[in-house]
């Protein structure tokens, strides 16, 4: 595990799952990606991400 993986490991509120931590690292990433190429401004900035189990959760940027 690198140092940052690390860090953002430790931040994990402990009510939520690892695998959910993880996901949304990963789509806050995506994000701030979007944001640097100057994507941001268009009208079709969606990125989601699907959390994991059956009762069909979603995490999308508003």
């Amino acid at each position: 595990m690198t140092e940052r993986s690390q860090m953002h490991a430790d931040a994990r509120p402990q009510h939520i799952d690892p695998e959910e931590w993880q996901i949304r690292v990963d789509l806050a990433a995506a994000y701030r990606l979007v944001a640097h190429f100057g994507w941001d401004d268009l009208i079709f900035t969606h990125l989601s991400a699907r959390l994991p189990g059956a009762d069909h959760r979603f995490l999308i940027n508003h």
